[in-house]
């Protein structure tokens, strides 16, 4: 671990500061490995971890998938006030359009909060 203010990364659980990726990868698996386990049987967690400095190849990931996300959502966007265009217009009702966006999770989440 570091203490160099150009650190990596740090832990939101603790004070610690990481050089790299590595680093905070090691911190979240050794302190997940030694947390207790639930009440549940199953559940325990180590801690997190957020990202201050981040490498170039970092950025680029960070940076395209913004874009993807983006774009997604103007796709959605514009895909929902297509269809609500479509059911002013009576070319459909906003049942049929509902029933068969039942396959297209992020499309049928629009619909119902564009409904409300």
């Amino acid at each position: 671990m570091t203490d160099a203010t150009t650190h990596h990364s740090e832990c939101l659980d603790c004070e610690a500061k990481f050089a790299d990726k590595n680093e905070a990868d090691v911190h979240m698996r050794e302190t997940f490995d030694a947390a207790p386990v639930g009440a549940d049987g199953w559940s325990r967690s180590g801690h997190r971890t957020r990202v201050v400095n981040p490498t170039p190849e970092e950025r680029a990931e960070i940076k395209a998938r913004s874009t993807v996300s983006w774009a997604v959502s103007d796709a959605v966007d514009g895909a929902i006030d297509s269809l609500i265009r479509k059911v002013d217009r009576g070319d459909i009702t906003a049942e049929e359009v509902r029933h068969h966006l039942r396959s297209y999770s992020d499309f049928i989440d629009a619909w119902d909060e564009a409904q409300e």
